[in-house]
């Protein structure tokens, strides 16, 4: 027989036991909500989606317009300082179609990770 004392610390000990149930399988629910955004970020980096027609490389001002962004953004954001990788050729700073296009690909699986994708 218990008393009533025993009781409740058992019911407490047990809604405890149910907490940190509910905490564990959280975690491991975030955790495969982290392994699965990783594999589809790792599946868009090594597949380069190919460019429906255009020039294979842009200067600046296109790329600047095709990003939706002013060209001082753009500059601040290339390489080496940024993010967006550039490709020289003679005295030209050029861009990769393929790698704008990444870029954007890169930033909305972010905003997905993020819930940021609702429209502005």
């Amino acid at each position: 027989m218990t008393t009533p004392r025993e009781s409740a610390a058992m019911h407490r000990l047990a809604d405890t036991l149910i907490e940190v149930l509910a905490a564990i399988e959280d975690g491991r629910v975030q955790r495969e909500a982290a392994r699965e955004r990783e594999r589809q970020r790792a599946t868009l980096l090594r597949v380069p989606q190919p460019v429906k027609s255009g020039p294979l490389l842009v200067d600046a001002k296109e790329a600047a317009r095709q990003l939706g962004i002013g060209s001082r953004t753009l500059w601040r954001l290339s390489a080496p300082h940024g993010p967006i990788p550039t490709v020289r050729l003679a005295r030209r700073v050029l861009y990769a179609s393929t790698d704008l296009k990444l870029i954007v690909d890169e930033r909305r699986l972010e905003q997905k990770d993020y819930g940021k994708d609702s429209p502005r």
